[in-house]
């Protein structure tokens, strides 16, 4: 499995505004829903269109056990609209009742003996977006996650609160943990030995 690289959040902009250009709509679902909702790809990978027409997610997290819910901001719940509305379009007439309860990641090939996209699958996904628009380091599922706590750290300003409530979103046992997992050790580090120099 490739290593997990941070990613900028206007890396994931990037990624995404592609995806709308090109109206990949499954491929815009994928950067969008781990991307605001922090879920781990086995808590989204079997998400059914049904799951994401309200107001938030609602996961029981296969890792943890734990009931999450994700609230969705009107931006994403717009683009889930869009894409269900349009791949709803490209479906015979008499089985649109039926497509909101069909997974949402649903393989192009009909070889899939899941019914979803596996991990290696989304990876290959986002390989190839992220070279289209750039993006010279892997991006992975789980670096989505990753982004979305980065996001967040940095809308919430940065503070040790934003800290605990991320670390606590995260289920993780500590918050070095999560200063680790987010890359901030790494980060605060290299800023520290840049001071040295100066």
């Amino acid at each position: 499995m490739p290593a997990a690289n941070n990613i900028e959040w206007h890396q994931v902009e990037a990624m995404t505004e592609y995806c709308k250009q090109r109206q990949e709509w499954r491929n815009l679902l994928i950067l969008l829903i781990p991307c605001t909702s922090g879920y781990r790809h086995c808590d989204w990978q079997k998400l059914r269109w049904c799951d994401v027409m309200g107001a938030s997610i609602k996961r029981v997290e296969q890792k943890t056990d734990k009931r999450r819910d994700a609230p969705l901001t009107k931006y994403v719940s717009d683009q889930i609209q869009a894409a269900f509305d349009a791949i709803q379009a490209t479906i015979p007439p008499s089985q649109r009742p039926a497509m909101a309860k069909d997974f949402i990641f649903k393989p192009v090939s009909k070889n899939s003996s899941t019914g979803v996209l596996t991990r290696a699958g989304v990876n290959g996904i986002l390989d190839k977006i992220r070279k289209a628009v750039g993006i010279p380091h892997t991006v992975t599922v789980h670096s989505l996650r990753k982004a979305y706590g980065m996001r967040l750290y940095t809308i919430m300003g940065e503070t040790e609160s934003a800290m605990i409530w991320i670390s606590n979103w995260f289920n993780h046992s500590s918050l070095q943990i999560t200063q680790r997992y987010l890359g901030l050790e790494t980060k605060m580090r290299a800023e520290i030995m840049d001071q040295m120099w100066r």
